[in-house]
């Protein structure tokens, strides 16, 4: 058998295969780190699957296949990428019903991370976020840089392990199962951008904001992803078995330029009739979006605080309360986990009473502004003639407030004037209690 030698070919082929790694490098990188960064994950799980069955796809068809080494480490890194979104998700949106953490732990953490002037990560959430288009050609350029030099050194310990056999070897022998699987894979990458497509549709026909920006390098990162992996598999070899095998892999990289392409174009499509609507009044167009945006955004931190302080005051009474009991038919372990988590409950709220006193003083300043919005309309209608009667109502309400002041400064059998840290907006009294709902004010 003849000693195969490694050519020109088969180096460049590699070293595009390395572009094509580290293009995806620069795509995703900042993806997981800014999810990490702001503790949440914008992509829905339904796309993460897909994603992830079309990568496993992609994986089992390059083993199967025997493809050249930077294709395997491609779907490996996708792979990857998509596990780790995944794990993100489930991570940061769920809980482990066996081992449920208790609410004041979660509420006390989450309060704590308010008060912080910078979370941690914050700055490399800013800096992702502020690229600006030169930003992204020099990350781009980097990650170029690195995936040369990567495969610079995969050549360089290639030839001096084995500097007589060490080659690039070309899958020469058709596996039906390596077929299959990469055209499954292939076709679940393309019909994924067509969801992606007609929500932008649907959005842009409705006058809603689209949500991609045309300058999200994302979109070009993986059109030259795709470029590079073409390029790769075709230098390597123009053999007709050798295409037939590497066909489900040209053809998905080649669709999946033409759709992001397209994708590209009908996003632009998108910002300029959301420019056009925005600007169709005048200046003021860009004015009112911005003021209602901050005015919804004012509605959702005040639902948020009222939220706190619900929870607040349902954790005075989980803290406060006896020790459950045991249920009929519950077993010994779940009894435990509810003991133990009544414990943790009461500690963690004596221990954060600085918390519970913000929070006080927070519902102290909403109860005086509404007490001033109050008398302003006592005062206007005292103006149009129904001062007795008006009189009467703030009399009344009076009362009532302060009763409720009352009830809720009692001190408690045991000692601990703990109601008395609690927004005075909330109610007094003790027992299990209905969620109050959420919904808040009408939105504008």
């Amino acid at each position: 058998m003849a000693v195969q030698e490694l050519t020109l070919r088969m180096i460049v082929s590699s070293l595009f295969g390395w572009l094509a790694l580290s293009t995806t490098c620069a795509a995703f990188v900042p993806v997981v780190v800014m999810n990490a960064a702001r503790m949440r994950v914008s992509s829905s799980p339904a796309f993460l699957w897909t994603w992830l069955y079309g990568d496993i796809t992609n994986l089992l068809g390059a083993v199967l296949g025997k493809l050249p080494p930077t294709q395997l480490a491609l779907a490996i890194w996708y792979t990857a990428v998509d596990v780790t979104l995944i794990i993100q998700l489930r991570f940061f949106g769920h809980l482990d019903p066996l081992a449920p953490d208790p609410k004041p732990t979660k509420v006390f953490v989450k309060l704590q991370e308010r008060k912080k002037k910078h979370p941690r990560w914050y700055k490399i959430t800013v800096a992702f976020m502020s690229f600006s288009a030169w930003d992204d050609i020099k990350l781009l350029l980097f990650c170029i840089a690195a995936g040369l030099a990567a495969g610079g050194i995969y050549l360089t310990l290639g030839l001096h392990n084995d500097p007589e056999h060490f080659v690039i070897e070309e899958p020469r022998v058709l596996d039906p199962k390596s077929l299959a699987f990469g055209v499954a894979s292939a076709a679940t990458f393309c019909i994924a951008r067509f969801p992606e497509m007609r929500s932008g549709e649907n959005r842009s026909k409705a006058g809603i904001k689209p949500q991609h920006e045309l300058d999200d390098p994302l979109f070009y990162f993986l059109i030259a992803e795709n470029f590079f992996n073409i390029l790769s598999i075709l230098i390597l070899s123009t053999n007709g078995q050798y295409l037939l095998i590497q066909s489900p892999w040209l053809g998905g990289s080649a669709l999946s330029i033409v759709l992001d392409g397209v994708l590209i174009w009908r996003i632009s499509a998108w910002q300029k009739r959301w420019n056009e609507r925005k600007g169709s009044d005048g200046e003021t167009g860009a004015e009112k979006e911005a003021e209602r945006a901050a005015r919804l955004a004012k509605l959702d931190e005040e639902k948020a605080q009222l939220e706190e302080e619900w929870e607040v005051e349902d954790m005075h009474v989980e803290a406060h309360a006896p020790v459950p009991k045991q249920r009929e038919g519950e077993s010994k372990a779940d009894y435990k986990r509810r003991v133990h988590a009544h414990a943790v409950a009461r500690k963690d709220y004596l221990e954060n009473q600085h918390l519970v006193a913000d929070i006080k003083a927070r519902g102290d300043r909403r109860a005086g502004r509404r007490e001033e919005d109050e008398k302003d309309a006592d005062e206007d209608d005292y103006a149009s003639g129904a001062q007795d009667l008006d009189d009467s109502h703030a009399s009344s309400r009076h009362r009532t407030r302060s009763s409720n002041r009352h009830d809720l400064t009692r001190v408690d059998s045991d000692g601990d004037s703990a109601l008395g840290h609690l927004p005075l907006l909330l109610s007094g009294g003790g027992g299990s209690r209905k969620r109050r709902s959420t919904g808040g004010p009408k939105r504008v």
